[in-house]
């Protein structure tokens, strides 16, 4: 229980191992001293003894009083558990613990208040403490339990286990709470001490509380053995492993049975099982060409109603694939002439190279904003829009993740327009997406897409862990509107952040 305590592990009977504080003696008695002490001057306890010898014809009254002293000085927190028994030494002993018996006072006054038949007490104070460091917190859980192990008597009716005994079984009681029935079983046999308890509870513990009449049958078989712990657990492991071998005999030839009716069951259910799986291939067969017939057909109206939605976007919006502007640009800029969209409006030649430079440096990014389309296959940028961004292409960051960008309403209309979708590719946020899509489909209050252009624009302070923006657009006056607009939300999210 406690490292480097007072332990039947670690003394001797009378023997204590303890190293009490140094102490001082001041007592009333002085007057009894040829050498009285001064009031500030300290001395041991041996010291006074023996120079209070030669005036005093009962000295030990000098120590007697210096324990009684220092007890009441030791005293001055209460310790929770009444030491009356207790000689003033073996108090002075006992309080040298104090800090530790607080911990488990109950557990404590459970030990020294334990009793023999006659009244007297069952421990002293050394044995005591050393049951309380090796066994405290445990009796103090199982306090009905120390008092059954307290009160177990021998074959001549005296006290069956000692303090140390005591101890052993105590700090091993979650067997006795893990398998009671084998617990009580082993204990009722007197010629068992508590180490052989300990050992059998510990090897045969599960197999006696399963079993209770191998038990039975091994005390038995045993009633006059030299070492019956041994014979115990020797006997209960062979009758539980011939009970086992049985057992297993038992499901063997069971088995057997079963598996002959088994075998004769199964090849009827596996002939109709054939049959019928032959008829549910062939009708599976044909249900799957007509599945994949009509998957071909709804595929392809798919196909077609998408690319007429491409064309008429397309042809609306005047845009034109990468492959076809990527080339058109590098030979405008190769043969330094003019850069024409397909509206007659000519970009200036500085514009034109820049364009040039971008898309050969990053011609994939620079598909992904050409071909960006919202979900209703509409372009989000047009010729002059996806030129524009192709001549600062280093601006703009995650073009290949544009889900929330590409929203539309039920009604097919585009939630970002063109320009909110270039303000929001300017932002490097990496979690653009997930923010985006959190307050685009928020049921506690509604965003328009500006608000959340905006949310995203100051996402330093609306976003940050510490900032109050979160409580502050779901806050509402008494009369349930929302307290705050959502640009006093950011305004005093960042006064708050600052």
């Amino acid at each position: 229980m406690y490292i480097n305590k007072l332990s039947f592990f670690n003394y001797s009977t009378n023997n204590n191992t303890s190293t009490p504080k140094a102490t001082s003696f001041k007592g009333k008695k002085q007057r009894n001293v040829t050498n009285p002490v001064k009031a500030e001057s300290f001395y041991p306890a041996g010291d006074l003894f023996l120079m209070a010898e030669n005036d005093v014809k009962t000295p030990e009254l000098i120590i007697d009083e210096f324990y009684a002293n220092e007890n009441s000085r030791l005293l001055k927190n209460p310790l929770g558990v009444s030491l009356s028994r207790f000689s003033q030494k073996d108090k002075y002993d006992i309080l040298q613990y104090a800090e530790d018996i607080k911990l488990h006072k109950k557990g404590f006054s459970k030990i020294i208040n334990a009793k023999n038949e006659d009244k007297t007490y069952r421990f002293n104070a050394l044995e005591s403490l050393a049951l309380f460091f090796d066994a405290g917190d445990k009796i103090e859980k199982c306090r009905d339990e120390f008092d059954r192990i307290v009160n177990e008597k021998d074959s001549n009716n005296n006290p069956r286990f000692n303090g140390k005994d005591c101890a052993l079984l105590m700090d091993n009681i979650e067997l006795a709470k893990m398998y009671p029935n084998a617990f009580n079983s082993v204990l009722a046999i007197k010629e068992l001490n508590a180490k052989d308890i300990i050992n059998l509870m510990l090897k045969d513990g599960e197999i006696i509380e399963e079993n209770p009449e191998l038990f039975d049958n091994a005390k038995q078989l045993n009633e006059n053995a030299s070492n019956k712990a041994k014979q115990l657990s020797n006997t209960i492991k062979e009758l539980y492993i011939e009970k086992c071998k049985q057992i297993a005999d038992e499901k063997v030839q069971q088995r057997e049975k079963e598996e002959v009716l088994i075998n004769e069951k199964k090849q009827k259910e596996a002939e109709e099982k054939a049959k019928i799986e032959q008829q549910k291939q062939i009708n599976r067969e044909i249900a799957i060409r007509k599945r994949e017939e009509k998957l071909a057909i709804k595929r392809a109206e798919e196909n077609k109603i998408k690319q007429e939605k491409i064309e008429y976007w397309n042809q609306k919006v005047g845009w034109i694939p990468p492959e076809q502007l990527f080339e058109k640009v590098n030979e405008a800029s190769e043969k330094g002439i003019a850069l024409v969209l397909e509206n007659g409006e000519i970009l200036p030649d500085e514009t034109r190279d820049k364009i040039s430079y971008y898309i050969n440096k990053s011609k994939r990014k620079a598909k992904n904003i050409v071909n960006a389309r919202y979900k209703n296959m509409q372009p989000i940028f047009n010729e002059k829009e996806c030129c524009n961004i192709l001549s600062d292409l280093d601006s703009y960051y995650y073009c290949d993740c544009m889900g929330t960008l590409k929203s539309v309403y039920k009604d097919g209309t585009p939630v970002f327009s063109a320009q909110q979708c270039k303000e929001l590719l300017r932002l490097k946020q990496s979690y653009r997406d997930g923010v985006i899509s959190h307050y685009l489909l928020s049921t506690y209050r509604h965003f328009s897409p500006e608000d959340i252009v905006n949310i995203m624009k100051n996402s330093n302070a609306v976003l940050n862990h510490d900032s109050p923006f979160r409580t502050l657009i779901i806050e509402k006056n008494e009369n349930g509107q929302f307290r705050y607009n959502l640009e006093q939300c950011i305004e005093i999210s960042k006064k708050k952040l600052k």
